[in-house]
């Protein structure tokens, strides 16, 4: 049975998820428009170094305010670790520390889920300003999506 809203239930129903949508895109814009630090939002890249499959990459912001504004939160995924993970997806979490155009990251490496960890891996990325892009120590180049 279809049920007639009036234009008044309507409105009243339009309002709160406007402004739910509103409120949840707000940080993402936020973010987007904190392009001065390289070191936060996402990047993606092509794997040149092993397997040729597409990459991402997403910083998180400073932790708190009146925290340490130089640590990262890291996530790194891969579609397809042909050599870590024999064909399978790539999942890395870490931690990194910045300083100055360069990030250095300890992952803790897993594959197919968080559940399946395979070691650590130490990564170095460094932004590049006139590119706008990353380079890391598997000389793999990142960019903004």
């Amino acid at each position: 049975m279809r049920r007639n809203f009036s234009w008044g239930s309507r409105h009243r129903l339009i309002g709160p998820i406007l402004t739910m949508t509103l409120l949840t895109a707000m940080p993402v814009v936020a973010l987007a428009a904190n392009n001065s630090d390289p070191f936060v939002g996402s990047y993606r890249a092509i794997d040149t170094s092993f397997d040729n499959s597409n990459m991402q990459l997403a910083f998180g912001g400073p932790d708190s305010p009146g925290g340490p504004s130089n640590i990262r939160r890291v996530v790194w995924l891969d579609e397809v670790a042909t050599v870590a993970c024999d064909g399978g997806r790539f999942f890395a979490e870490g931690v990194g520390i910045v300083d100055g155009n360069t990030i250095l990251v300890v992952f803790e490496v897993y594959c197919g889920s968080a559940g399946n960890l395979i070691g650590e891996d130490t990564v170095e990325f460094t932004f590049v300003p006139a590119s706008g892009t990353l380079l890391d120590s598997y000389d793999i180049v990142w960019n903004r999506p």
